[in-house]
C-alpha cells in the first residue's frame, strides 16, 4: 500500500489533537496495508470468530450483528473513517458479532498479524486506535442508556437524530427497527406518523431529515 494511504489512516485515527505520527512511523505503516473491495451482504466476519485482520472503512457501510433470541439484531452501523475487527484481536477472543457489508466497501486492511505486531512497537499508534475504539464503544453505550425508559417514538427520533449523516439516516426502515431491537411494525407506523408531522421523508433505503429542531424536540432533547 501507498504512503498516500498511511498518511489518511494516520490522520484519522484517534482525536485530531493526539500525537502526530511521525515520517519513519508513516514509512513502517505502509507495507501493512491492502487496498479490499467487499460487494454489499459480504461477511467480513462471523460471531465467535477471530477476525482475520482490522477493516478500516474509507467508503460504505457496514452492519454488527449480535444474536437476539432467534434473531439477529443490529449492534451498530459503521461508515467512513470507522474501524471494525480491532476490538477481538486486542482482547483475544473470538468476535461477539457479525460484521456484514451493506453496501459495497472500500478499506484498507491490516492483518491479524500485522495490527498486533504494530501495536506492541508504536505506542502512538496503540493509543489513537485505542481512543478510536473508546469513541465507538461510548456511543453505543451512549445509545443503550438513552433508549432507557424511553417511548418507542422517542427512541426512533433519537436514533434518527444520532446515527444521521448530513441530515440522511441513510439505511432502510428495518435497519432502524434492528438497532432499537424493536418489531419492525410498530417502528414503520412510528416512522409514518414523524413523516405525517413533516419531521422527516421515507425514502427507498434511507430517511431524510426534514426538520432536526421538531425531531429533537421528538426525541425529548432539548433544542
Amino acid at each position: 500500500m501507498t504512503r498516500r494511504d498511511a498518511r489518511w489512516l494516520a490522520k484519522h485515527l484517534g482525536r485530531s489533537d493526539a500525537a502526530l505520527f511521525t515520517p519513519t512511523e508513516i514509512e513502517e505503516l505502509a507495507p501493512m496495508l491492502q487496498a479490499v473491495e467487499l460487494s454489499a451482504g459480504e461477511l467480513l466476519f462471523r460471531r465467535g470468530e477471530v477476525p482475520a485482520g482490522v477493516w478500516i472503512i474509507r467508503e460504505g457501510w457496514l452492519e454488527l450483528r449480535a444474536r437476539q433470541t432467534r434473531a439477529e439484531g443490529v449492534v451498530a452501523v459503521l461508515g467512513a473513517l470507522e474501524c471494525v475487527g480491532e476490538l477481538s484481536l486486542i482482547l483475544r477472543e473470538p468476535a461477539v458479532f457479525s460484521a456484514v457489508a451493506v453496501t459495497d466497501l472500500h478499506c484498507l486492511f491490516m492483518p491479524a498479524s500485522s495490527f498486533t505486531r504494530y501495536l506492541r512497537k508504536n505506542p502512538t499508534f496503540t493509543l489513537r486506535w485505542t481512543v478510536k475504539l473508546a469513541g465507538r464503544v461510548a456511543r453505543v453505550q451512549g445509545r443503550v442508556v438513552e433508549l432507557l425508559g424511553a417511548t418507542l417514538k422517542e427512541q426512533v427520533a433519537r436514533l434518527l437524530l444520532h446515527e444521521s449523516r448530513d441530515g440522511v439516516f441513510p439505511f432502510a426502515q428495518e435497519v432502524c427497527a434492528a438497532m432499537l431491537g424493536a418489531s419492525r411494525s410498530p417502528v414503520n407506523q412510528t416512522l409514518k406518523e414523524l413523516e405525517r408531522e413533516g419531521v422527516v421523508t421515507l425514502c427507498y433505503g434511507r430517511v431524510e431529515i426534514d426538520d432536526g429542531r421538531a425531531l429533537a424536540v421528538a426525541a425529548g432533547e432539548p433544542t
